[in-house]
């Protein structure tokens, strides 16, 4: 599994980066590498989608000889808790992150028109990092001992923490990342509008992916503070929201 997932992980890079600077070979004047550049995009997105299907593959199958699973699964779970155990730490996070962006950059592709090389080769340069990222905290590492470092398959793992047995699990996190990449973009096309000597007209483009971020962002902030309330009774707010 881990050199499978590994394999996903790298050509989710390289197809980024790809896009990124095939856009940017389009800018320089080779308008024959716009192809490329969306190729890039549509195949950083199946990648990634692949990395989805395989982590949620191993928390079902209870594959607890992969750390990742370890960590945030046990044999107790029920099964929608398995699934969302998969946003439960940061290596799976940052997956979640690269997806929803990923998604976003198809909506862009054709609908920036003469903007597009722009946007999207800083746009796939972010998703680019954000797999660089997980390829350093591989999702699909073994578990290994930690004097040995010899594989190891447990029986079980250690499971989800006791707060995060709620169903806001299944539904907050991924709404919150959804917020997170689709603020990506209005820095993109900010910096975008900076490269073409655009001050003010990258604005009103940026403004609907700003808002149906902040949408995003602020519906899962309120769930958050609901699902705190419910769980901890801590006034509506998780500790570290204020």
């Amino acid at each position: 599994m881990y050199l499978l997932g590994t394999i996903f992980i790298v050509s989710g890079i390289a197809a980024a980066l790809l896009a990124t600077v095939s856009y940017a070979l389009v800018i320089r004047g080779n308008t024959a590498a716009l192809a490329y550049g969306r190729l890039g995009t549509n195949a950083a997105l199946g990648a990634v989608l692949l990395m989805v299907a395989l982590l949620v593959a191993v928390f079902v199958a209870r594959r607890y000889d992969i750390k990742y699973v370890y960590d945030y699964s046990s044999a107790d779970l029920e099964f929608r808790f398995r699934v969302a155990s998969l946003w439960a730490g940061q290596p799976g996070s940052f997956v979640i992150w690269a997806l929803w962006g990923l998604i976003a950059a198809q909506f862009l592709i054709r609908r920036t028109r003469h903007a597009e090389p722009y946007v999207l080769s800083i746009f796939m340069l972010i998703q680019a990092a954000l797999l660089f990222f997980m390829l350093i905290i591989n999702p699909f590492a073994p578990y290994t001992d930690p004097t040995t470092g010899a594989a190891l398959a447990p029986s079980d793992g250690k499971g989800l923490n006791e707060l995060l047995h709620n169903p806001w699990m299944v539904i907050h996190p991924p709404i919150l990342f959804v917020g997170y990449a689709l603020l990506a973009l209005p820095f993109a096309f900010a910096v975008a509008g900076l490269w073409r000597r655009d001050y003010d007209g990258w604005v009103q483009r940026a403004l609907p992916w700003t808002l149906a971020g902040w949408t995003f962002l602020g519906l899962a902030l309120l769930l958050g503070g609901y699902w705190a309330y419910e769980t901890l009774g801590w006034g509506g707010y998780w500790g570290w929201d204020p």
